[in-house]
């Protein structure tokens, strides 16, 4: 945890200008900073998981999938036949 604090920042709008100008930022509080291992582990896209998600459901989807297509090519082979 860090604490982000206000600051105030003078500076001069230009090299010819007499005169400074003032501004302020706001502080937001603490902040949370995260090692780039933390990070990773805690917010990253998690590709193996989701590689054996696809896999391991791919058989769910993929054989009625097969069966639909082959009843409707036999279906739809039958249908032009009828036709002719």
């Amino acid at each position: 945890m860090f604490n982000v604090s206000q600051a105030t920042v003078r500076y001069r709008a230009s090299e010819d200008s007499r005169g400074f100008t003032v501004g302020q930022t706001s502080g937001f509080g603490e902040v949370v900073i995260y090692d780039t291992a933390a990070y990773d582990r805690q917010f990253s896209a998690h590709a193996t998981e989701w590689l054996t998600f696809g896999l391991m459901s791919l058989p769910s989807i993929a054989i009625p999938m097969a069966l639909w297509y082959k009843s409707h090519r036999k279906y739809a082979a039958l249908a032009t036949r009828k036709l002719d």
